[in-house]
This record gives structure tokens, sequence and C-alpha cells, in this order.
């Protein structure tokens, strides 16, 4: 039987879509956004031992400076009510992180996740210019 990460990548190479395969249960994929100049990073991660959840990672979209932290973890909270199946918080690199659960079913994990990379690609990049605001305002 195979793995949600197998079926999901499975899925990706009938469907023509490029993917880094990170290790025995992580994906990423790199997605082109309207505000992100440089794109997004999508880590996709699934359970351990074939456990039908799937966590989605974005980072490294935007660095948050020392004198900026409280205006960015304001910015954070507004996000987080705006988009309420996402999270977003600054990590101890002072990076915005952007994140996502969610439980699946075997039958279409591929179209499942690729629909919520795309989600977590739509959110973050609407998202990204109140985080520039917070730092540049």
């Amino acid at each position: 039987m195979a793995t949600y990460k197998e079926a999901f990548v499975a899925y990706l190479q009938k469907e023509g879509l490029k993917y880094t395969d990170i290790d025995e249960r992580a994906v990423r994929m790199s997605w082109n956004a309207d505000n992100v100049a440089a794109g997004l990073e999508i880590l996709v991660i699934f359970d351990k031992e074939n456990h039908n959840g799937v966590h989605f990672m974005c980072t490294g979209f935007c660095k948050v400076p020392e004198n900026k932290l409280g205006a960015m973890l304001i910015a954070c909270n507004e996000a987080n009510k705006q988009y309420r199946w996402f999270k977003f918080y600054v990590t101890d690199k002072q990076e915005i992180m952007a994140e996502d659960d969610a439980i699946l079913d075997m039958a279409n994990v591929g179209e499942e996740c690729v629909e919520l990379v795309a989600r977590m690609v739509n959110v973050v990049d609407e998202a990204y210019p109140s985080f520039m605001k917070a730092i540049y305002a």
C-alpha cells in the first residue's frame, strides 16, 4: 500500500507539477506569487507512520527587523483573524511563518494537497502587503 506522500508524489508526476523530494515525509513546491517577487516555497510534511494528517509550511518570504517586531506581531494577529484556516507567526529566526494542517483521504490526497498549497500561496500573497506595511510604515 502506498503512503500518503507516495500518492501525492504520484499525483504531482501525473499532472506534470514540479516538486523537490526532501525526505521520506516531505516535499517542497515552489510557486509564483503576485506580491512576493521571489515566489513562495511551500513545504508539505506528511504525518509519521502513514497517518492521514499533513502539515503545510511557508517561510522565508519576510524577514522581520528587530525594531519592527511589535508591529509585525500585530500584523500577524490581523492576518490570523482574516485567514481562519492559516496561522502566521514570527519564528526564532525573525521570519514570518505561515502554517496549515489538514486531514486527508487516500482517494484524493493529490488533489487536496495541491489545492491547499495553492490556497496557501494565495493567502500568503494577499497578506504580504500588510507585512510590508508593518516593516516600512
